[in-house]
């Protein structure tokens, strides 16, 4: 869990559900 990708991954994914 140390990957760059799966972070922005998740992140975006946190943002876009705030979003909602």
């Amino acid at each position: 869990m140390n990957e760059p990708g799966s972070y922005y991954d998740w992140e975006l994914q946190f943002r876009l559900f705030n979003l909602s």
